[in-house]
């Protein structure tokens, strides 16, 4: 895969507790930078904040043709779902044109399956037209049985992605998970004619470690997966990676 095409999956991404207006200000030059300099080729699909910093990002990122992306009920998914509504709510007034939204695991996992279907689907509801991508945070479901179950799950009440982790757990993506999640979207697809999409984000931080999940979407989906409205990467150290092997180091400043 061309290092500009793995690029093009990325969504940046700035998740700190110390997050401010310049930091934020700052991604959105980082990112408009590289594109520039590398002659409008390097271009990530999304840029991912906190819901309270989206307004910044969008002032900022302005002649940028990027997704703006905010995080809902982060990173642990245990609040009122009113309040991820609200963040929800909040978010798309700002400017949010894709929402990634944390699950609810302690409804999952004592199987309160209706109740973690229905905070999803009120959320997708919000979010409309614009993409939702659910963070199971796979390395918590820790079994087959469960990473299935929460992707079938999330794609039958609206999701547009499913994402493996908010990247904040002890255990972010692992092959297996992504293995589990496509089989899902796979059967998913046979059974609607819907295709649906992958996001995969926690730890990884390198070419060959993307190019491995790629391979797996590859395999299971097919290479029509491969593209930024269907596969994803959560993983700002990754395109540091991308760019020293593309020669552009002294752009890698994520």
């Amino acid at each position: 895969m061309r290092l500009e095409k793995l690029y093009g999956l990325l969504d940046i991404t700035s998740l700190d507790p110390l997050d401010d207006e310049v930091k934020i200000m700052g991604l959105a030059r980082k990112v408009r930078t590289v594109y520039e300099k590398t002659e409008e080729i390097f271009l990530p699909a999304a840029i991912c904040v906190f819901p309270n910093w989206i307004e910044v990002l969008k002032a900022n990122a302005y002649a940028l043709p990027v997704e703006l992306a905010a995080v809902v009920g982060f990173p642990t998914g245990q609040t009122f779902t009113q309040v991820k509504m609200l963040e929800t709510h909040a978010a798309v007034e700002k400017g949010a044109t894709e929402i990634d939204m944390v699950i609810n695991r302690g409804y999952f996992l004592s199987g309160k399956l209706e109740d973690c279907g229905v905070e999803m689907k009120l959320i997708k509801e919000i979010a409309g037209s614009r993409k939702l991508k659910v963070i199971i945070e796979s390395g918590e479901l820790a079994t087959e049985q469960n990473i299935t179950g929460a992707s079938i799950l999330a794609l039958h009440v609206g999701a547009d992605f499913v994402k493996t982790s908010t990247g904040k757990s002890a255990i972010g993506a692992t092959p297996e998970a992504a293995k589990y999640i496509c089989y899902a979207i796979k059967d998913f697809y046979a059974e609607t004619g819907l295709r649906k999409g992958i996001k995969i984000s926690g730890g990884i931080s390198t070419v060959d470690q993307a190019l491995e999940y790629c391979e797996i979407i590859d395999s299971i989906l097919g290479a029509e997966w491969l593209v930024p409205e269907l596969t994803r990467i959560g993983a700002s150290r990754l395109a540091n990676d991308l760019l020293i092997k593309a020669s552009f180091d002294e752009l890698a400043v994520f």
